[in-house]
């Protein structure tokens, strides 16, 4: 891995921290500076949350899956008995 490659994980690694509320105060301290020194460093920072939003939604929905599932097997299942029913 390159050094801009290391640079950028890095500071995704910070924006997560961040975004999570788990960075230190010297991270959000380095965070705050990366983000002073370019609008490009703003852009990526709103692109990096946007992600960040995307998939923090989709593990909430993870945690509802298996309940999610038995619904449907109940769904199902009633949809069996109607069709039975009226055959």
């Amino acid at each position: 891995m390159n050094t801009k490659e290391n640079s950028e994980q890095n500071y995704r690694l910070l924006v997560n921290n961040y975004l999570s509320h788990t960075a230190t105060l010297e991270e959000k301290k380095t965070l705050l500076d990366w983000l002073k020194q370019s609008d490009d460093n703003i852009k990526l920072f709103s692109d990096y949350k946007k992600i960040f939003d995307l998939t923090a939604g989709l593990n909430c929905k993870g945690k509802f899956s298996h309940r999610k599932s038995a619904n449907l097997n109940q769904l199902r299942s009633k949809i069996d008995l109607f069709a039975a029913d009226r055959n």
